[in-house]
């Protein structure tokens, strides 16, 4: 009886090992997916980069400046920010996204909305009044800034209340949206060489009415165009990680029930 009960616990700290030690490798595994080759900006607003009013830029120096007190959600991805549209809350970066800086750009992150929105919600990007590089949300359809003074191309519909990964890359041939994976393609881009820094959660020019109202998780900024494949690998790399915090709630049971 003894020798039964000192081989359970023998057994069952090597599987407390094992399975940490799994655990841990998986999440930096899932971590390590997300293309890093052109990556100017990545703010994953997780609650250990963020202190006081700034969340730390952890792929450079172009770190989030906000306007309001930092409040912490669950995000995709560990934590994220929420923003209120109500009281115009936006970050700002000191990168520049214009065409002079980058001939080819994109811009992603993990977005929830959650409510209609009758102006403009800005989830991002860098615009002194020609609508030259950025996206958002207007009623419940994503529109994608093409510059030209003033156009926005619609794009499939923003949902609310839930997790959605968004991408926008802009070419000189062309503007293409990702959303969820699935790919749209819109018009060639003309954006005029917008000196505004690249924000987060609102559209400069646009005013207060056109703030983001919702979380905003995982931000990145590359100075190309991201391919296919790519979008694919950081899309399903996010969808990973939340994964594994269902392994975490399922190792704290089998603790519990040890």
């Amino acid at each position: 009886m003894y020798r039964h009960s000192a081989f359970h616990k023998s057994f069952t700290l090597l599987f407390i090992v094992s399975a940490t030690v799994a655990f841990a490798g998986y999440t930096s595994l899932a971590s390590a997916q997300h293309v890093t080759d052109g990556l100017e900006l990545y703010i994953p607003f997780d609650a250990d980069t963020c202190a006081g009013d700034t969340c730390d830029d952890v792929a450079g120096n172009h770190h989030a400046i906000f306007n309001f007190p930092i409040k912490h959600v669950p995000g995709q991805v560990n934590e994220a920010v929420e923003f209120n549209s109500e009281n115009g809350h936006f970050a700002e970066t000191n990168l520049l996204i214009n065409s002079n800086e980058f001939e080819s750009l994109t811009m992603e992150a993990w977005a929830n909305p959650y409510r209609e929105h009758e102006a403009f919600g800005a989830m991002m990007g860098g615009d002194d009044g020609g609508w030259d590089r950025g996206y958002g949300y207007r009623k419940d359809l994503w529109e994608i800034q093409v510059g030209k003074g003033g156009d926005w191309q619609p794009g499939p519909e923003a949902v609310f209340n839930t997790w959605q990964h968004t991408v926008v890359i802009y070419t000189p041939e062309l503007v293409i949206f990702y959303w969820n994976g699935d790919r749209y393609e819109f018009d060639e881009a003309d954006p005029t060489e917008s000196i505004q820094p690249f924000m987060i959660g609102d559209d400069i020019p646009c005013g207060p009415d056109c703030t983001f109202p919702g979380a905003v998780d995982e931000v990145r900024v590359y100075g190309r165009e991201l391919t296919d494949a790519e979008v694919q690998q950081n899309y399903q790399g996010g969808t990973a990680v939340e994964s594994t915090g269902k392994i975490a709630v399922s190792w704290g049971e089998i603790k519990t029930l040890r």
